[in-house]
């Protein structure tokens, strides 16, 4: 007997003479239909978003990439924290994606969310490889609790970032564009992981992109009209953190992580992908949403340099 046979033969045990109206659905085939019509709206009013947050995951990749070659080749073994926070960070992007076009954009949201914090400590343990031994010990088991209340909570890692971006050859303007980017996300997805009444509201009536001006009662999945906005912010993270990234690799003082001996081939295909991605996302910022400030030349500057 299949799982699915067993399913039905407990339901109509407990149907009897006495339940007799009881019905089920059929959640397969409601999630089906819904995911169909989902991709569908996607493909066609989400193809810009898309596109650039593939570019986003495919410059993530490389980087992944860069940063492993480089681990293996090192004289001197840097923590590994920055590489798995990146590597979590491209398993996150992928999730938003998958969720975003099944019509989950509200299950996304708290995934975007912890995307911000990963970056976050992403950039913290690169510039300093102490913090990621910190981060992930050679001690089991790691008391996660204790690290979040001293590096993280209340403040912390907002002045680890902060410091980081004093450091570089950031102007004004473009520091105060990450914190917008880093703030945004911190207040209007936060909302979404405690489970507001706004992000209940949004569950219950999804607002609708293919028909801007009505809700969706689709409990199972539909495009909404917050999707755009929540992959602009990805898309900008992404941007931003690549940004350091790259101010951090043509540094004087360059990350350990980074001091090893990575091939031609990645070292051209990652600045490339940088140069790219920064240019395109510029080009198309006017077509993304507010409330994230538009990015100016000035950023395209962090790549320039080899």
């Amino acid at each position: 007997m299949t799982i699915d046979e067993e399913i039905l033969k407990t339901w109509r045990k407990y149907v009897g003479k006495k339940h007799q109206k009881a019905s089920r659905l059929d959640v397969k085939k409601s999630i089906a239909k819904a995911e169909r019509h989902a991709k569908k709206d996607a493909a066609e009013l989400l193809g810009l978003w898309l596109a650039l947050l593939d570019e986003a995951l495919h410059l993530l990749l490389i980087l992944h990439k860069f940063t492993r070659e480089s681990r293996e080749s090192a004289k001197e073994k840097s923590s590994p924290a920055f590489i798995m926070l990146l590597s979590r960070a491209c398993m996150l992007v992928v999730a938003i994606r998958k969720l975003v076009i099944s019509g989950l954009e509200g299950a996304a949201r708290p995934i975007g969310r912890s995307l911000m914090e990963t970056i976050d400590l992403a950039i913290a343990t690169l510039a300093d490889d102490e913090l990621g031994n910190i981060y992930f010990p050679d001690t089991i088991p790691v008391n996660h609790n204790e690290f979040w209340k001293k590096n993280v909570a209340w403040g912390k890692i907002d002045k680890r970032i902060l410091d980081i971006l004093n450091q570089l050859t950031l102007s004004e303007e473009q520091k105060q564009r990450i914190e917008i980017a880093r703030n945004w996300g911190k207040e209007y997805l936060s909302e979404d992981v405690h489970s507001s009444s706004t992000s209940a509201f949004r569950a219950w009536f999804v607002p609708s992109l293919r028909h801007p001006g009505k809700l969706s009662g689709s409990l199972v999945g539909h495009v909404s009209l917050h999707s755009p906005q929540l992959l602009s912010w990805v898309i900008y993270v992404v941007y931003y953190f690549i940004a350091i990234v790259i101010r951090l690799l043509i540094s004087d003082k360059l990350p350990l992580a980074f001091q090893g001996e990575v091939s031609d081939e990645t070292m051209d295909s990652l600045f490339v992908a940088a140069l790219s991605y920064q240019e395109l996302v510029f080009k198309h910022s006017q077509d993304l949403p507010p409330p994230l400030t538009v990015p100016t030349e000035d950023d395209d500057e962090s790549s320039d340099s080899k």
